[in-house]
């Protein structure tokens, strides 16, 4: 009966390590996603903090603004611009139907017109070579 006893008490007693280990481990790793998480909300309160200090400090104009702007106060044709960009494009994103990098050369210069998700979101001056 001791012999049964005594092999009951190792197999609880390996069992409690085994599991003493995987605590150990499990904390560890709580401690390093404390920690990260503690860093990932300081670099967020820095960003809201410079967000506060530009919002109250400094005056901001908006793409949409500056688009009206030119628009209506400067009587600049934005739409004819768009409908020019987007003519030139269209001759390659046709064959594209693709996020890409469109190179065009017009009475306007070198430039990259630059596409995703089908919309333009970006053009790009090329350097004279």
């Amino acid at each position: 009966m001791k012999k049964i006893i005594g092999a009951e008490v190792k197999k609880l007693s390996n069992q409690i390590k085994k599991l003493d280990t995987k605590i150990n481990n499990v904390q560890a790793t709580v401690n390093v996603e404390v920690t990260e998480l503690k860093d990932l909300r300081a670099r967020r309160q820095a960003f809201e903090n410079r967000l506060t200090h530009i919002n109250d400090d400094e005056l901001t104009l908006s793409d949409h603004a500056l688009l009206r702007y030119l628009e209506r106060v400067l009587n600049i044709d934005v739409e004819s611009y768009r409908k020019n960009i987007l003519i030139d494009v269209n001759k390659f994103y046709d064959r594209l139907q693709c996020n890409s990098k469109i190179p065009i050369n017009d009475e306007h210069g070198k430039y990259n017109v630059v596409i995703r998700n089908r919309n333009i979101v970006s053009i790009i001056v090329k350097e004279e070579q």
